[in-house]
């Protein structure tokens, strides 16, 4: 209830009184018990709120709680700091196998079809020239 409080107090425009402040403190507890960190439910409940307001705060305040409660726990944040520059890989011989490309072979009307080095290139069964029939 505290955190509400505090929360209404910073921002006026968010401040709930009453049942609904029983109501909320009782969620926010039982996300604080499920390992929700304050950081993230203020920012969570310091949200804009919808332009035009067609609910009262207690009930958006009360949305966005729920939503909280029915969602997995947020991982920690990156943030820039904690992030390392991303750096090219480098080859290194033999520590991976290469994966070489092939082509199909293109003689006999395209049909041979065995594997050959460079695209367009004949296998050697199609590249042995026919002898002249003289």
């Amino acid at each position: 209830m505290r955190f509400l409080q505090e929360l209404g107090s910073k921002h006026p425009r968010l401040m709930i009184t009453g049942k609904p402040l029983r109501d909320q403190g009782l969620v926010v507890d039982e996300l604080f018990s499920l390992g929700w960190k304050d950081e993230v439910l203020w920012e969570l409940l310091t949200r804009p709120l919808p332009e035009p307001l067609r609910k009262s705060v207690s009930a958006i305040i009360a949305k966005r709680l729920r939503d909280a409660l029915e969602s997995p726990l947020p991982g920690p944040r990156r943030t820039p700091e904690s992030e390392t520059t991303p750096t090219p890989r480098r080859h290194t011989a033999g520590a991976h196998a290469v994966i070489r490309r092939r082509y199909e072979c293109e003689g006999q009307d395209g049909m041979c079809g065995l594997p050959v080095d460079v695209q367009g290139d004949l296998c050697t069964t199609c590249s042995r020239v026919p002898e002249p029939a003289w």
